[in-house]
């Protein structure tokens, strides 16, 4: 089975930013990486579901959600609303 993944990646630097390469790169999976730049880590905790919320158009088409722990999933699921696939 093949499953469409959406990355969430708040802080893409360093090990963050390798981990979500490899894992884009490694995978059997479709996943799609939406990235935010490395800085401003307190900032990204608060602010990234915003910010990925409105980059990405439609959660529809997504069976998977995963986020790094850079941000709070839980404001992420707040603005998806019903739209909103399963999150890991």
């Amino acid at each position: 089975m093949n499953l469409n993944i959406l990355l969430l990646e708040p802080f893409f630097g360093g090990s963050h930013k390798e981990c979500a390469v490899g894992l884009c790169r490694f995978s059997r999976h479709s996943i799609v990486l939406h990235t935010l730049s490395p800085r401003f880590w307190k900032w990204r905790m608060r602010g990234a579901a915003l910010a990925f919320m409105n980059m990405v158009q439609d959660l529809t088409s997504f069976d998977l959600v995963i986020a790094s722990s850079l941000m709070s999933l839980s404001d992420f699921k707040a603005l998806a609303g019903r739209a909103c696939p399963r999150l890991f």
